[in-house]
């Protein structure tokens, strides 16, 4: 039965590898970052070592077999970026072969360990052949030194480690041997002289309507509705129902206020005379509108309480016992 790596190192690298950006998060500020090249690594390398930053790089492979290296996130580093903008597409446009990490010595001179987390990506165990293919290949132009067992970590879909497998240079130089006559493939993995390349990310502001619409829809939508207000107005009386003509017994009154015809609700209704002068009428008004003058209110006597005599004056109970007959008892 073959190892983990005995079957990882039995096929060449899978030219199907394709794996395309899954990070939904909104990019809430604008940034830029350099993205270096195996070709430039040495500089970002001498930066981190005088920053004292810990010695750990991101790296991609973009789908042009072009190697590419990042700083990683940590407290006592600069902003990195996400594995997504090292390729410096736009989020939803993002691919890679793989990506992943590196890790190096405290001085930065020799490479310890190599892994294929990726968040974003989320690569495939088997496209770590890309960057190891890469290093290998190009092991005289590197910046720093391969060592004899190198460590490589397995993950799951989620990022969390399953295997740790420890693989020799000298097996991996094996390896490529078994593919050397493609010459297309191996040219493709030597040519890594890319020039540094600056990224930049807008922050993403939200946007109510697709682009290239000319109109915003809110404001036409305002000016139909002002349209239609527009032409609202008095309607024609010509259109009302016989039972609401000026024809019928129930006459419809205009409000002037409201400029429609209003009719009245209950013909045999009388109204009742204005209580301030002002609101007063016309002899002719009064007529037609059939305003008829409330009655005269009746004047009544007050009646007079004398309160003497009111207390003189027995209670039911005196007046009772006082008509009642006496008894004489024996």
């Amino acid at each position: 039965m073959q190892s983990k790596l005995e079957q990882l190192f039995s096929t060449p690298p899978d030219q199907n590898d394709k794996f395309h950006s899954n990070n939904l998060k909104k990019i809430t500020r604008t940034s830029e970052y350099l993205i270096h090249s195996l070709a430039t690594l040495g500089q970002l390398l001498t930066e981190m070592k005088q920053g004292e930053e810990t010695p750990v790089l991101r790296y991609l492979v973009c789908l042009n077999k072009l190697a590419w290296f990042a700083r990683e996130s940590h407290s006592n580093a600069p902003d990195a970026p996400a594995h997504f903008k090292m390729t410096g597409s736009p989020q939803n446009q993002a691919f890679c072969k793989t990506a992943g990490n590196l890790f190096f010595s405290e001085d930065y001179s020799t490479l310890i360990k190599i892994n294929h987390k990726s968040g974003d990506f989320r690569p495939s165990f088997d496209s770590i052949k890309w960057i190891l293919a890469i290093l290998v290949i190009n092991e005289t132009c590197l910046p720093f030194n391969l060592p004899e067992v190198l460590i490589i970590d397995e993950l799951d879909h989620n990022g969390k480690t399953i295997g740790t497998h420890q693989c020799s240079i000298a097996s991996i130089k094996n390896w490529l041997t078994t593919f050397a006559e493609n010459i297309a493939l191996t040219s493709s993995l030597k040519e890594q002289n890319a020039e540094t390349k600056r990224v930049r990310y807008a922050l993403e502001r939200p946007r109510r309507f697709a682009v290239g619409d000319n109109d915003d829809p809110l404001i036409e939508n305002t000016k139909v509705r002002r349209l239609k207000f527009a032409e609202d107005g008095v309607p024609d009386e010509s259109n009302i129902p016989a039972l609401l003509s000026s024809d019928s017994p129930q006459a419809a009154t205009r409000f002037p206020a409201f400029g429609i015809p209003s009719l009245r609700l209950f013909a045999s209704s009388k109204r009742p005379a204005p209580l301030f002068p002002e609101h007063e009428l016309n002899p002719q008004q009064i007529e037609k509108l059939g305003i008829v003058a409330p009655p005269p209110l009746k004047k009544r006597k007050p009646e007079r309480h004398n309160f003497l005599n009111s207390l003189a004056q027995p209670s039911e109970s005196e007046t009772e016992e006082k008509n009642s007959p006496a008894f004489s008892f024996i």
